[in-house]
């Protein structure tokens, strides 16, 4: 007999499950193991193991369709007889926040168990067989009630059934991405799109084309499926030959039919997928039962409340290949929706550029800003800043953002922080180019002119405070007093920006770089023009522009920065990938712009799986490399006195820098790598905190040492003391060498914590066997101790007997008892009493023995060693 609370047993603790579907499990008691046939038919059906064990497991299937599936089976095993059970009857599955599974079942089925039959029986509950009604060909015969159930159950039988019905089938759209030049598309998209039927052909998937160059596909089986991520995953990653950016998303084929007008009918599904990933139901991911296919969180799948809703998936790696992993941080969903164009100043869609917040943002310190204070915040934090400023935007967003400003604390910072994504497009930065003394970025808006111009301030306040009609009346004076003023005409530009007329603003931009006259602000006004042509979706245009941008004024990394941000949006990932982390390794705070950046949610899920990558490589080479930070200090002093000309200069940036530690953030551990790497570098040290505790732990672990040669010494048997010897020398004998090093000399102190560890490790083997040789010599001294006091006391238990059947003969114990005399059984007497003293002997010398054990043991081994 089987049980399935040995299964229920191994499942996992879910907690707070994150969500919960209803279904039907099958639980499957099997005296051999089963053909992989059987398992693979039971997956074809829409199921897949949750649990399983070696004669039994549990399968989950969400839906009815699994009876006329175990129908078909229930015919094969007619020709294939095999001594299983199966038991079908409605559950829950529960899925916890890691996407660990596990089965919620009613107490009245808690205890089942069933024995092997001689050929399969499928038993199903009363309600799953109300529910299959409709299906045709089932039988269904009520049976006695097995042991251990409670309810009806029927016993299922396949009738006459299609082979081929019942079983899953998938429908996919793979929709390539436009290109910024229909040449490059048309070739890319075709080289790529032969490979893609190549493939098709291959695993003989069926595939239509759309007008649109989509290409919908019908895949009907779950190993053909697993085949064909597989190889997509593969296009995805060849680096000779890239794959042309696509939207890829599997659906179960359900009500939908294989037609070229799929795409039509779930665009709504389709069009917020990012590109270049993946996308299936978590139903399906658990279906393939493929380890190295994981689902992970996106965007669509943080509100997931189905089984059957859409989640992104990805390739886990090999053993021993590279880590991967993701930062599970997504942006608000009013931070990314929105019926209007992403704004010209912020990005977000939820307002026009006349409307955006950042309007009212004065311009602040360039070297103290809401991002580097972000690079502050805990990265675990983040998402709970995120939904609580989710939540304070649910009723209205833009008096939200402006009240979110205002704030002083992190969710303040974090909302300022992205709209400091794109400060170099908002007119608090206009307000300073217009004002900079200098010719070159970014060190060239340090220094600012006055205001002298009265009518230009006056009308970029009106501008700023939602005045344009003022404005407009403040520049037509100035232009008055300064005809050839490029100033006027950048103002005239973002006036015609916010009335809704970009051409007429891109030709005012235009004019002013012509009568520019440093390179700052020329190229400043090319950027400007390209964030216009990035707005209105001509993104060749604005790359173009951002590159003569950027070629013009190479401090101005926003326009790169700008331009990979094009490519994203024309789906050139790889490509921007590059881009953003040569911007990441030169500059720390792009890290979290690319985290935050709303322009980029078409590709979140890409650059978070992107920034993970960087995240843990800088925290790898964070612990080779600066070690523990809190300890420079220690080191400036080990090295340099306090009247040194460079001490006060460093001990300034070390406490600096030690702002930056403990914080899990990437700005502020690369921050601190960067500067512990230049500190370790000027002083050339070591920490002589290090050596005083490498002295203290050598003549403490001296101190053990001599401890344990006194506790060995007493071992009595110096033959089983060979291997401990050696162990207990090597160990002296690198103390000893240590005692003799300079640790002041860089490679004597690298190798010092060596001979240290090394020793550590004898240290601990010694004592690990200093154990055992000790309960060796304690039981050997404790049988010693044992056996005088019991030959002590067992004399005196014979004189005692002794004493005892003499002194009655002086007794008179009348007549004789059944004709004996006590004279006659005095040795009987005599032998009974020195039994009874013997045991009386024995208790108390293992009394006395206990008790003055370990006083006798101190006394000897506190004697001079031998």
């Amino acid at each position: 007999m089987v049980c399935i609370k040995a299964l229920l047993d191994k499942l996992p603790e879910t907690g707070q499950p994150r969500l919960v579907s209803n279904g039907f499990v099958c639980w499957l008691a099997y005296a051999q193991p089963l053909p992989n046939n059987f398992f693979q038919s039971l997956a074809d059906m829409g199921g897949w193991s949750v649990v399983e064990d070696t004669n039994q497991s549990l399968w989950f299937f969400p839906s009815p369709n699994v009876l006329p599936g175990l129908g078909k089976l229930h015919n094969w095993a007619r020709l294939h007889p095999m001594s299983t059970a199966i038991t079908v009857f409605e559950s829950s599955l529960a899925i916890d926040d890691h996407l660990q599974q596990s089965i919620r079942l009613p107490s009245n089925l808690l205890t089942l168990c069933v024995e092997y039959p001689k050929r399969l029986v499928i038993h199903v509950s009363d309600k799953l067989r109300e529910l299959s009604r409709s299906m045709t060909n089932l039988i269904f015969k009520q049976v006695q009630t097995p042991r251990g159930f409670t309810g009806e159950w029927f016993e299922l039988e396949g009738g006459e059934l299609d082979p081929n019905a019942y079983t899953q089938s998938w429908l996919w759209l793979i929709r390539p991405q436009k290109g910024h030049q229909d040449k490059a598309f048309v070739k890319g998209w075709k080289n790529y799109g032969d490979r893609l039927e190549a493939l098709f052909h291959q695993l003989k998937i069926p595939y239509l084309k759309t007008e649109d160059q989509a290409l919908v596909l019908k895949i009907s089986s779950v190993r053909i499926l697993d085949q064909f991520i597989n190889k997509l995953f593969e296009f995805l990653g060849d680096t000779q030959n890239l794959a042309w950016p696509c939207q890829y998303m599997g659906l179960e084929i359900g009500s939908h039919s294989f037609s070229t007008e799929f795409p039509s009918k779930v665009r709504h599904l389709f069009d917020p997928l990012e590109i270049g990933a993946l996308y299936l139901s978590l139903s399906t991911v658990f279906q393939i039962a493929n380890p190295q296919i994981i689902p992970v969180d996106s965007r669509a799948s943080l509100t997931s409340s189905k089984i059957t809703d859409l989640y992104q998936i990805q390739l886990h790696p090999q053993a021993g290949g590279k880590r991967r992993g993701s930062l599970n941080i997504f942006l608000p969903s009013a931070l990314v929706s929105g019926a209007e164009y992403p704004c010209f100043y912020c990005g977000l869609r939820s307002h026009l550029p006349a409307n955006c917040p950042s309007r009212i943002l004065e311009p602040g310190n360039i070297k103290i800003t809401a991002l580097s204070r972000l690079g502050r915040i805990n990265l675990d934090e983040l998402p709970k800043i995120l939904a609580e400023i989710e939540k304070q935007l649910s009723s209205n967003i833009l008096p939200g953002l402006s009240n979110l400003l205002m704030e002083k604390n992190d969710l303040g910072n974090v909302v300022a922080s992205l709209f400091e994504i794109n400060m170099i497009c908002q007119l608090r930065m206009v307000a300073m180019v217009l004002r900079a003394k200098g010719k070159e970025w970014p060190h060239g808006i340090e220094n600012l002119r006055p205001q002298n111009e009265e009518y230009l301030w006056d009308a970029f306040n009106a501008l700023r405070l939602g005045h344009p009609e003022r404005a407009r009346e403040k520049l037509d004076r100035f232009v008055l007093q300064s005809s050839k003023s490029y100033q006027v005409r950048v103002l005239y530009g973002f006036l015609a920006l916010e009335r809704g007329e970009p051409r007429r603003a891109a030709s005012f931009w235009e004019e002013a770089e012509r009568l520019a006259y440093t390179g700052l602000q020329r190229s400043y006004l090319q950027l400007l023009r390209a964030r216009l042509s990035e707005t209105s979706n001509n993104l060749a245009e604005a790359m173009r522009l951002y590159d003569r941008a950027y070629k013009n004024s190479p401090g101005l990394s926003q326009a790169r920065y700008r331009q990979a941000v094009c490519m994203v949006k024309s789906g050139y990932l790889n490509e921007a990938q590059a881009t953003m982390r040569d911007l990441i390794e030169g500059d720390p705070d792009y890290f979290s712009i690319v985290l935050l950046d709303p322009e980029l949610e078409s590709a979140r899920s890409f650059f978070l799986s992107d920034l993970w990558e960087i995240w843990d490589q800088v925290q790898t080479k964070a612990q080779e490399i600066i070690g523990a930070v809190e300890h420079l200090p220690d080191l400036l002093t080990s090295w340099l006195p306090p009247d040194h000309n460079n001490y006060t200069m460093l001990r300034k940036r070390i406490d600096e820098l030690n702002t930056h530690a403990g914080i899990n953030n990437y700005v502020a551990t690369a921050r601190l790598l960067q500067g512990a790497i230049t500190i370790r570098n000027e002083i050339q040290a070591k920490v002589k905190k290090d050596i005083q505790k490498l002295t203290a732990k050598r003549k403490l672990m001296q101190k053990r040492l001599g401890k344990i040669r006194r506790e060995a010494s007493w071992f009595p048997f110096p033959a089983m003391l060979g291997r401990f010897t050696r162990m207990f020398n090597q160990c002296a004998d690198n103390l000893e060498n240590l005692s003799h090093m300079d640790l002041y000399v860089p490679s004597r102190f690298r190798q010092g914590h060596e001979i240290m560890r090394s020793a550590e490790n004898l240290l601990a083997k010694i004592e690990k066997k200093l154990l055992m040789l000790q309960v060796i010599r304690n039981s050997i001294l404790y049988a010693l101790l044992f056996f005088r006091y019991f030959i002590g006391y067992e004399i005196l238990a014979l004189l005692l007997a002794s004493g005892l059947t003499l002194s009655l003969n002086f007794i008179d114990f009348g007549p004789a008892i059944m004709g004996r005399t006590f004279s006659q059984d005095k040795l009987a007497i005599f032998n009974m009493l020195l039994i009874v003293l013997s045991f009386a002997a024995m208790a108390l010398t293992a009394i006395t023995t206990t008790s003055k054990f370990e006083k006798h043991k101190e006394r000897i081994l506190n004697k001079k060693s031998p």
